[in-house]
């Protein structure tokens, strides 16, 4: 596979550059984006020797009438392992390569039927990356995960760049009733990683990273590769908490999308049993972050205007105000419980004096 480097500028698409550098930058296409997940999917077609989206939807019309999982989740994690073992053959002993194949399948049987793509804008991932982990968000905030499985594209999701997109999805235990988030990460050579975080209630999003790294594990590439990158603590860690920024953007209050996600599908009716089939429209590609984009980057320029015309002597020249998460108590104290919402609050612009920066009108009728 050609080693390539994405650069995602969902706002500017007309921008794209063509070239055939392999190690150059060039704007995508959102037919260009929505393809990469839908190789993923091929890929554990191929591997199969059985149709795993069938065995998944056959093991969970048979496992839902024994076990209750609540309704942000596709299926039991016990129903993922069964249907992974039935697509792949894999005998009890080979637990490794069982966990493997059904993590996989908890991102990608969900991801199938809804194919949402969120392709954050560069601003927008840049900032979010540059945000202080969330350490007084609790982790169960993760639950509100707009569909039951997500793609997503940001040029920040690593400090490296060797990220080309990311997966993330909700499974559910339902012998000890924990809910755990599987990252599926794929890689510019072509591999693909898997992180698995619980989402214990009361643990915050920040303490839930380092806890992770135990549960790391390459599913393509070499031995070498997986070696380096279980040693290489501090790149995970960072990795984990960009795309969980990335994530936990989605679950937040009011997220600015382009569009709707899809609701939750229900089976169809077939004379196999029911099955879930992906949108016939295809993917899904739903930009993130466009009018944060066009702002922070117009307010970027009045930024470099205010700082160059600044008095000298002034205590505090222009700057900005780091971008950081905080989470509000909504709905009556009594007689119910209040409903905890998490906001992401933008990079603020402050201590401009006015007459300093260019004069922008704007009709708001």
């Amino acid at each position: 596979m050609r080693r390539i480097s994405i650069k995602l500028d969902v706002t500017y698409p007309e921008e794209r550059v063509n070239t055939s550098d392999s190690n150059s930058t060039y704007y995508v296409t959102a037919e260009e984006i929505a393809a990469i997940p839908l190789a993923v999917l091929r890929k554990y077609e191929e591997d199969a020797k059985e149709n795993p989206w069938r065995a998944l939807d056959e093991e969970r019309a048979q496992d839902i009438h024994i076990r209750n999982w609540p309704p942000y989740v596709f299926a039991d994690t016990r129903t993922f392992i069964g249907a992974a073992m039935r697509a792949h053959y894999q005998p009890l002993d080979a637990q490794e390569e069982v966990f493997r194949r059904s993590q996989t399948l908890i991102v990608l049987g969900p991801w199938r039927i809804t194919r949402g793509v969120y392709c954050f804008d560069e601003a927008l991932s840049s900032a979010l990356a540059e945000t202080d982990p969330a350490d007084q968000i609790p982790i169960d905030v993760l639950l509100r995960l707009p569909e039951w499985a997500v793609c997503i594209f940001g040029k920040s999701l690593s400090i490296d760049g060797t990220i080309v997109c990311a997966f993330a999805s909700i499974s559910h235990d339902h012998r000890n009733s924990i809910d755990s988030m599987s990252l599926l990460m794929v890689h510019k050579d072509a591999s693909q990683s898997i992180i698995t975080l619980q989402l214990t209630p009361g643990v915050t999003v920040a303490s839930n990273v380092a806890k992770a790294l135990g549960n790391i594990h390459k599913t393509e590439g070499s031995q070498n590769d997986a070696a380096d990158m279980v040693s290489n603590e501090r790149r995970i860690a960072d990795t984990t908490s960009r795309i969980l920024a990335h994530v936990l953007y989605l679950c937040a209050n009011e997220p600015d999308l382009s569009s709707t996600p899809h609701p939750h599908p229900n089976p169809r009716k077939t004379k196999f049993g029911p099955r879930f089939f992906p949108p016939e429209n295809g993917n899904q590609v739903i930009t993130v972050g466009a009018r944060f984009g066009s702002m922070f980057r117009r307010t970027r320029e009045e930024f470099a205007a205010a700082e160059q015309h600044a008095r000298t002597g002034r205590t505090m020249p222009p700057h900005w105000r780091k971008a950081h998460w905080r989470s509000y108590l909504t709905g009556p104290r009594k007689p119910g419980p209040q409903i905890r919402i998490v906001k992401w609050i933008a990079p603020t612009f402050v201590n401009a004096i006015a007459d300093e920066l260019p004069v922008t009108i704007r009709s708001v009728s």
